[in-house]
């Protein structure tokens, strides 16, 4: 659980840095949202653990640069992580 939530805090500043660089912010209540899954979402990641996440979206997105900025942040993280 340790190592996850280092790996977790890591991951969440290299999107939200990912993000604030193109101009979007992290945290906006509409999404798109970054969701883990797999071993990280269960917090029992180890070394060899990979980063599994989805984009969600609660709505409709009328920018598709945006879907692709939360997918990128996402792939920055795993870079990170």
């Amino acid at each position: 659980a340790e190592h996850t939530e280092t790996r977790t805090s890591a991951a969440r500043e290299a999107i939200a840095e990912h993000l604030s660089a193109a101009g979007y912010a992290p945290d906006d209540a509409g999404g798109p949202f970054i969701v883990a899954f797999g071993s990280m979402a269960r917090q029992e990641m180890s070394r060899g653990s990979d980063f599994d996440y989805l984009v969600m979206l609660a709505g409709m997105e009328r920018d598709p640069n945006r879907i692709v900025a939360f997918r990128n942040a996402a792939n920055h993280a795993l870079e990170r992580i």
